[in-house]
């Protein structure tokens, strides 16, 4: 009996391997290709599976301490390019630091689809200061307006005179 139950086991693996080979080979050869590229960079250092996750701080507040701290050491150092790459598990995730990485990035017309993550982190930030980055421009065009008028066109402009010009 228990040989049957592990003749079946066995089979539904290996038929479940082979209804997503195609997928399994796109995905293995992506990582490999990311794990070439991303060797170059200086980054923490990343284990097979996991990543760099396992050495990820448990608490928000040191998390976030040690993001910065890397950004220092790996993505601002001399023979950095201004990024740095950390694994969460298999996914890898380029954080990028200054201007010169940013800007091609965000010019760029093929780089318009957004990642998984991306969903995630909008659920909890929402889209209000990142609208005319993240927005098309004609679906955002009478919302802006709509604040421009609302606010005027010199908001805040008279809050900033009045602090830099207090002694």
């Amino acid at each position: 009996m228990l040989g049957i139950i592990a003749l079946f086991v066995l089979t539904f693996i290996i038929w479940t391997i082979a209804a997503s080979w195609s997928k399994l080979w796109e995905l293995f050869r992506i990582n490999r290709i990311c794990t070439k590229e991303l060797a170059k960079w200086p980054g923490p250092k990343s284990l097979p599976l996991i990543g760099t996750a396992y050495q990820f701080k448990l608490d928000n507040r040191e998390f976030t301490y040690q993001i910065e701290e890397w950004a220092r050491e790996y993505g601002l150092c001399d023979n950095s390019c201004g990024a740095f790459p950390i694994w969460v598990g298999p996914v890898p995730v380029a954080i990028l630091l200054t201007h010169e990485v940013v800007r091609p990035l965000m010019e760029s017309t093929e780089n318009i689809t957004k990642p998984v993550q991306y969903g995630k982190i909008m659920e909890w930030i929402g889209t209000g200061l990142l609208r005319d980055v993240i927005c098309n421009f004609s679906k955002c065009e009478a919302q802006k307006k709509s604040d421009g008028l609302r606010f005027g066109s010199n908001f805040g402009g008279f809050f900033f005179e009045k602090k830099l010009d207090d002694p």
